[in-house]
């Protein structure tokens, strides 16, 4: 395990002769891509994070050779794929055991968004785009999305769900977060609702966190929840409508000046419709 090398900025370049590496973690280190032909690495089972190099460098298709890997995944600099058809070799789809997906563009050299969205597309995880309906993740416990710049609405395609596909992606979803996604205006739930064909659209969703989403006006259903936080999203002015799930315990609000107001401790006008909840942030007031 290299975790939390952090003068670390390169791997050797003969990585791809150890033929029986069951795990590589070079999570919290520096380096700037991976070496070529990874994919010989076909006894890899855990493989926490791959650096996409620069178009000399290693292809993010070599995960395709990389069948056994599980447990979280985590593909950074995605602003390195040149072809987006290169994603679509990487065979994600076929990763069954995988439980966390990290998908990250940097800042650096990363303002194509149509690119960005032909490679989200490609790489096939049930995200947010509609021709990624044929493939989803039941078994994933965490995801998180950022940065998606062209992103302003988030709707059944979402939930893999359009053309009549029965297929539940987030059936074992925990954890989900959004951040930073500066033009993301409506979320959408699928319409199935709690007694729908399908279930609720995040049946064992624990933890919701929802940062720097400046222009977002609302929240999806959510029956399963027990921490919200919201941060950073001043165009959402109500909770939702049909009130918070009663298994809601914590609730965080934070630079949300129309929230912070209206369910201000005891003096806000929608106080009473959070205050059974256990545990209560709003910025440093905290009630318990």
């Amino acid at each position: 395990m290299l975790t939390g090398c952090k003068s670390l900025t390169k791997l050797p370049v003969d990585m791809r002769k150890l033929i029986n590496l069951h795990h590589l973690d070079v999570s919290g280190t520096k380096i700037v891509e991976m070496p070529v032909q990874m994919g010989r690495l076909k006894s890899l089972r855990t493989l926490a994070a791959f650096v996409v190099g620069k178009s000399t460098g290693p292809s993010i298709g070599e995960l395709r050779e990389l069948p056994q890997l599980r447990g979280k995944l985590s593909i950074l600099k995605l602003q390195n794929v040149v072809d987006a058809r290169d994603a679509l070799q990487g065979n994600l789809k076929d990763k069954k055991d995988l439980k966390e997906l990290e998908l990250e563009w940097s800042d650096e050299d990363a303002d194509d968004s149509l690119n960005e969205k032909d490679v989200l597309d490609k790489l096939q995880p049930c995200l947010l785009l509609v021709d990624a309906t044929n493939w989803a993740l039941p078994a994933l416990k965490k995801l998180r999305i950022k940065r998606m710049k062209l992103v302003k609405t988030i709707g059944v395609e979402f939930y893999g769900r359009n053309e009549g596909s029965p297929i539940q992606p987030f059936q074992s979803l925990e954890k989900l977060q959004f951040g930073e996604m500066a033009e993301w205006e409506e979320w959408v739930p699928s319409g199935s609702g709690s007694g729908g064909e399908y279930g609720p659209d995040f049946p064992r969703l624990q933890e919701l966190f929802l940062e720097d989403c400046p222009k977002l006006r609302g929240l999806g259903h959510l029956t399963s929840l027990q921490s919200l936080h919201i941060s950073g999203c001043d165009s959402i002015q109500f909770l939702p409508e049909e009130g918070l799930p009663p298994s809601l315990s914590f609730l965080r609000i934070s630079q949300c000046s129309v929230l912070e107001k209206r369910y201000q401790n005891k003096a806000g006008e929608d106080w009473a419709k959070i205050s059974h909840i256990p545990c209560i942030r709003i910025n440093d007031d905290v009630t318990i």
